[in-house]
């Protein structure tokens, strides 16, 4: 994977389709982030990030605090730039 800041790892994980759980395998994680930046451009995860966010407030917050937690425990060594 080329060289992609934590910010993007993270709105590339919210757009999955993966259900918020405590306990996903780094591989896992690592792999649909993968499979997302490969079918989407980060562009394109901001704003569904953002959309989310005004459509579901309730669960906005829960979800982006899953990923940020997720893509620090697989990618601990990517900057935050």
């Amino acid at each position: 994977m080329s060289e992609v800041a934590k910010p993007e790892l993270v709105q590339a994980l919210f757009c999955s389709p993966l259900p918020v759980t405590a306990d996903l395998p780094v591989d896992s994680i690592r792999a649909e982030i993968e499979s997302i930046l490969k079918a989407q451009e980060s562009s394109g995860c901001l704003c569904d990030v953002a959309q989310e966010a005004g459509d579901h407030p309730e669960t906005y917050l829960d979800r982006i605090r899953w990923c940020i937690s997720c893509v620090q425990k697989a990618y601990p060594q990517v900057g935050a730039a």
